[in-house]
């Protein structure tokens, strides 16, 4: 298979999973890396990795070179690596909260409810296909447009470091938890007055 047969493959395995995992309101963006390894990791090959958000429901996912050479035809083996890539977009808010040394326990548990319920669909809807497709159908009517694809391919910076939408989910990361400990500080200092009042 040929480069622009590869990338049409991984695009349309990304296009049938994500229905498959309830991700249909999700815009996936996906891009080819140029060498092996992403500059935030160990120097250790990767296949592919994901940067998920779903604050906005998006991600990048981005596919390296050792996937279609440790892989290459086999589309069972790109799509355990798919699949794999794309349950991150469901774990990311768990995840996130549960790395967060300001994160509350309601947080936390909200998370892991969300999580829990997208997971019970998912295992719902294979025993009950009639309706997921009704499901499918609704939400590919209602999306953005017809004519828009929701998996699409972007380009990779020639430099080989990261991009403008990285930095946007890092740096809206970034402003949740500054916002989450400003208001933890408040608390606290409210908190603190009020005692003082009491004494």
């Amino acid at each position: 298979m040929n480069k622009s047969e590869y990338k049409k493959v991984i695009i349309k395995i990304i296009e049938e999973i994500r229905w498959d995992l309830f991700l249909g309101h999700w815009k996936i963006n996906v891009k080819f890396g140029n060498s092996d390894s992403s500059s935030n990791t160990s120097s250790e090959a990767r296949l592919a990795v994901v940067q998920a958000n779903p604050v906005y429901s998006n991600a990048i996912i981005t596919v390296y070179p050792m996937l279609a050479k440790q892989y290459g035809d086999n589309t069972d083996m790109l799509r355990e690596v798919i699949t794999h890539e794309l349950v991150h977009c469901i774990t990311e808010e768990l995840y996130s909260l549960s790395t967060n040394r300001y994160s509350t326990p309601p947080e936390i548990q909200t998370a892991n409810e969300k999580l829990v319920q997208h997971i019970t669909r998912i295992v719902r809807w294979n025993h009950d296909p009639k309706e997921y497709e009704e499901n499918k159908k609704h939400t590919q009517k209602n999306r953005r447009g017809p004519s828009q694809m929701d998996v699409t391919e972007i380009q990779v910076p020639k430099s080989g470091h990261g991009n403008r939408s990285t930095a946007r989910v890092h740096s809206e990361r970034t402003r949740q938890t500054k916002n989450r400990r400003t208001v933890q500080m408040q608390q606290h200092k409210d908190k603190k007055d009020n005692n003082k009042g009491l004494e």
